[in-house]
């Protein structure tokens, strides 16, 4: 009796687990395939888009199977300007972009004060700052995915021991992210190409440059640099941005994988990014650039000013962004 009433189960699970397999099959048949196109405003293998950009369209191609949903890489700045890109995106031309608020701060002025976060990408998504972002972004037929934890990423590298919370007299390369703390600390703004720096540097012409904490060796700047100066700020606003359009037109199957491939990479990124900071770390103090730090109390000055600036350039050129400021600081 026991060995029927075995089999019996045995023979009721094998049919849940085939009926099971039905039920997926037809489900996955039901879907529209997708296949999205991503266009990146970096070149590829490069520190801003190694290994972030390849870890979402594997996750998509891998994890979309189920939803019908998969993903093709179309090409980088020889295929759009960074702000054309942006555009192109908007107007779906492209239908996804792994790039930067600062590449479309004109269409969505009030996202460029994501970069002024203080908070994980995974505590912005609980305390609702996501929902606001997408708010601004929408209005431009955008769609905020998520966001890269890469922070804190910006930093200023000299030619010039400087002890002092003071830039008074110093030329610095900069582009528009690091002028409100050069000009509130009186430092002279610089603009050049970024092939341009070596040389300006060589030839004395700048003091030092803003640049993010990776990518120095991508331009071999270590060979004339002689300081990674200050602490680390900001966070870069890199991430994934849809057509709205065509996020609205996929089935919810389909945004609800991307959501989750969105969470897994705000995870993953905030885990291993130190990891990339320190190996870069290493790379300049080989090279013989000094990592100089200043003490506690003026490193937290440095970071006062620097964030004080940021959100008032910020809110002189979107006022409404005033809504997003108590849900990205601590």
């Amino acid at each position: 009796m026991k060995k029927i009433m075995l089999m019996a189960t045995m023979v009721m699970l094998v049919c849940a687990f085939v009926l099971n397999g039905s039920v997926q099959a037809q489900q996955k048949a039901d879907i529209k395939p997708v296949e999205l196109t991503i266009w990146s405003a970096w070149i590829p293998d490069t520190f801003s888009t190694d290994p972030f950009m390849h870890m979402f369209i594997d996750k998509v191609n891998e994890q979309g199977k189920d939803v019908n949903l998969s993903i093709k890489y179309l090409g980088g700045p020889e295929v759009f300007s960074a702000f054309d890109g942006s555009e192109a995106v908007r107007k779906g031309i492209v239908d996804v972009m792994y790039s930067t608020t600062a590449y479309h701060k004109g269409a969505v002025p009030a996202g460029d004060a994501l970069k002024l976060s203080r908070l994980t990408p995974m505590e912005e998504r609980e305390n609702g700052a996501n929902k606001v972002i997408n708010k601004f972004h929408h209005k431009a037929g955008l769609h905020y995915l998520f966001r890269l934890g890469l922070q804190p990423y910006f930093n200023f590298y000299m030619n010039v021991e400087l002890d002092e919370i003071n830039f008074d007299g110093l030329k610095l390369r900069s582009t528009p992210i690091y002028d409100p703390i050069i000009k509130e600390l009186g430092g002279s703004i610089v603009r050049t190409e970024m092939s341009e720096v070596y040389t300006a540097l060589e030839r004395g012409v700048i003091d030092g440059y803003g640049f993010p904490t990776l990518g120095t060796p991508d331009h071999k700047l270590e060979e004339v640099t002689k300081y990674v100066w200050g602490p680390a700020f900001y966070c870069a606003p890199t991430g994934i941005f849809i057509n709205l359009d065509k996020w609205n037109s996929l089935a919810q199957e389909q945004r609800d994988v991307l959501t989750a491939i969105a969470k897994e990479m705000e995870r993953e990124s905030t885990e291993i990014y130190p990891e990339y900071v320190e190996k870069d770390r290493e790379m300049l103090k080989e090279a013989g650039v000094e990592i100089y730090e200043l003490s506690p109390e003026k490193e937290k000055r440095l970071l006062d000013i620097a964030y004080e600036a940021g959100w008032k350039e910020v809110l002189k050129n979107a006022p409404a962004a005033k809504e997003l400021r108590p849900l990205l600081t601590k």
